[in-house]
């Protein structure tokens, strides 16, 4: 027993008509499965057992045309269908015996010649249809097929309908199916019960016509490289093979130019199918040289070419001579830059080529050029032709002149970059034999260049690089005290390398003038440094204090010498002046300079006499506080 799990590898995904069943059409909207008539499975043995049907109806729903919504198919719309194929060898008549898993299943089927047609034609040519039955109720279930127990080929739904027709069927059987050599058929399966049980088909009730294929595939075309397609043969075999059989190993091509490698494939193949008929072997390297050539079909007995029933292919060895070969490496050169007055010479040869055409007419391999242009070549032999240009500019001899730029000082730690780069500079040399066009400066020295030309023009250029590090010193001098009475004083922060000056008044000349007391800062930048100076400035009065106290005074009130009191070329603070008479009784006090005593105690005028007074003050002299007190006498004169 041989289950359709067997036959897997068969199994189309996008197959072509005319490789497979002379269909004659491409189908490539859906990959095919044995639910598709693109899909079927070859017949390579008489039993065929399906342990359980799919359901669905495939990739290619509707393939079959029932009568039941107005075709010409006996068949209901396919229900979990599985489709068979054969190829017959021999006239005779077509048999098989269906028998249902489960005895109540009802199942259908209808047999279809595509000799020359393509599965879509089932559809809409009722030609097509050779035999089929869709019989069924209870008393019609169970075994079915074309096995000669009627004399009946189309039967429709229904059972015990006498005579049967497209419409109502009589039993479950019909007539064997006259066939014809060479015609190719295909039988589509379908379960009208819609359960997913299985059956076992039997083919073997067929007469002998050949339908089991057991007949060894052989290469019945060649196309070699002598057709100028260097780098691959197309072998044709006499029937499918087995896309999964066959690869590089099975090929051997011997001859000049080699050893040789091969790979196969095959658009069918390519594109997910499982079998072909073509095939082309890929060799690498490309034919390329004329001669006799062998190739040979091989096999180690690992890796046999397989139809699809598992024959393998007869094994073969031929020659061949290749006399043309396509033109490869056609190659005339870079574009490139030459100097005036040289002449280069541009070779196109090719050993099989047969004719040379350059942009001016010329006919040779080869060409000399002086002038500057776009050049061009065809080359062409039987095969092909190939094209290649180049552009070749010639130029002048001209003076070089490099500028590295004005001598520059930088700051410690700057990298500075010299760029020398000339267009049409071939080499390039400093001082210290660095051979690229831009130099990183990072220390004092003077640095030169020597640039030479595509033509050998030479240039050279030097600079002097010096690094500055010498420091900012800005002093503005120690803190002081200074007398309000010069008026003013100069800070003074010039530096002959400073750029910017920058007074924390917002001031910015070398000099600033300090009126008042406080702290000045300064900012000095020049092109490397940056320095901060500041300096504590303090305004006093510097005047050394002097007190008068008169001796004597007349308190008579008529305007002149009436008060007594100190007179200073300084402010008195915290001042206090007392007068005691001789016996020490305190007779007058008063902490108000411009408050002088009037020579009254208690609102009456004094005795004339002698006085004592008591001065005690404070003055600020250089910037200091001195606390004084001054005594003596002072007579009241009437």
């Amino acid at each position: 027993m041989t289950t359709h799990y067997d036959y897997q590898r068969y199994l189309l995904k996008i197959f072509y008509f005319t490789l497979f069943l002379f269909f004659g059409k491409i189908a490539t909207a859906q990959v095919p499965t044995i639910q598709d008539c693109l899909g079927a499975i070859p017949i390579c043995t008489e039993i065929y057992t399906e342990t359980v049907v799919a359901n669905g109806s495939g990739n290619f729903p509707n393939e079959i045309n029932s009568f039941s919504i107005g075709g010409h198919c006996c068949m209901s719309p396919e229900a979990s269908p599985i489709w068979y194929t054969f190829t017959v060898n021999q006239t005779g008549d077509f048999g098989f015996t269906l028998t249902p898993n489960s005895i109540d299943d009802d199942y259908d089927w209808a047999l279809f010649d595509i000799t020359g047609k393509t599965c879509a034609d089932i559809f809409t040519d009722p030609t097509t249809q050779v035999s089929c039955n869709s019989a069924g109720n209870p008393e019609c279930h169970g075994p079915t097929g074309a096995n000669g127990m009627s004399i009946y080929s189309l039967q429709g739904f229904g059972c015990e309908t006498m005579p049967p027709t497209l419409m109502n069927g009589y039993s479950a059987h019909n007539a064997f199916v006259p066939v014809v050599q060479g015609n190719t058929y295909v039988l589509c399966v379908s379960n009208w019960s819609q359960s997913t049980n299985g059956y076992t088909i039997d083919f073997g009730v067929s007469s002998d016509i050949g339908i089991f294929d057991n007949i060894f595939p052989e290469v019945v075309d060649l196309e070699t490289p002598a057709d100028c397609d260097g780098d691959k043969i197309v072998v044709t075999f006499s029937e499918n093979i087995q896309c999964s059989t066959i690869d590089g190993s099975n090929f051997q091509i011997d001859g000049p130019g080699g050893p040789y490698t091969t790979t196969v494939n095959s658009a069918i193949c390519d594109q997910g199918g499982t079998y072909s008929t073509t095939f082309i072997v890929n060799v690498f390297p490309p034919i390329l040289e004329a001669g006799n050539f062998t190739i040979d079909l091989v096999s180690d007995g690992l890796t046999e070419v397989l139809d699809l029933c598992d024959n393998p292919s007869d094994l073969f060895s031929t020659s061949f001579d290749v006399i043309d070969f396509p033109l490869s490496n056609l190659d005339i050169g870079n574009d490139t830059i030459l100097c005036e007055g040289e002449i280069l010479g541009l070779d196109a040869t090719l050993n099989n080529a047969d004719t040379y055409q350059w942009q001016d007419g010329s006919t040779n391999p080869t060409l000399s050029v002086n002038q500057t242009g776009l050049y061009s070549v065809t080359v062409t032999n039987e095969c092909n032709s190939l094209i290649d240009n180049i552009f070749i500019d010639f130029i002048s001899l001209q003076p070089i002149t490099i500028d590295l730029g004005n001598d520059t000082m930088l700051c410690p730690n700057e990298i500075y970059t010299l760029d020398a780069t000339w267009n049409g500079g071939i080499s390039y040399n400093w001082q210290d034999g660095f051979d690229g066009s831009v130099y990183s400066v990072s220390e004092s020295g003077l640095y030169e260049v020597e640039v030479v030309g595509t033509c050998g023009e030479v240039g050279t250029a030097m600079v002097e690089i010096t690094y500055d590090d010498t420091p900012l010193d800005i002093d503005l001098g120690v803190d002081s005290l200074l007398c309000e009475e010069d008026g003013f004083y100069f800070l003074n922060a010039t530096h002959p390398n400073a750029l910017n000056y920058l007074w924390n008044d917002g001031t910015t000349s070398p000099l600033l003038q300090a009126t008042e007391s406080g702290i000045y800062s300064v900012t000095v930048t020049d092109n490397c440094n940056t320095e901060i100076d500041e300096i504590s400035l303090i305004y006093t009065n510097c005047t050394i204090c002097e007190v008068y106290v008169p001796n004597a005074f007349s308190p008579d009130f008529n305007g002149y010498n009436d008060f007594f009191r100190p007179y200073s070329n300084c402010i008195l603070e915290n001042y206090t002046m007392k007068i005691f008479n001789r016996w020490g009784a305190l007779v007058f006090e008063s902490n108000n300079i411009d408050t002088g005593w009037d020579g009254r105690l208690n609102n009456k005028d004094v005795d004339e006499g002698v006085f004592v007074y008591l001065l005690e003050f404070e003055v600020n002299q250089m910037g200091e506080t001195l606390s004084k007190q001054l005594s003596g006498d002072v007579t009241v004169v009437k």
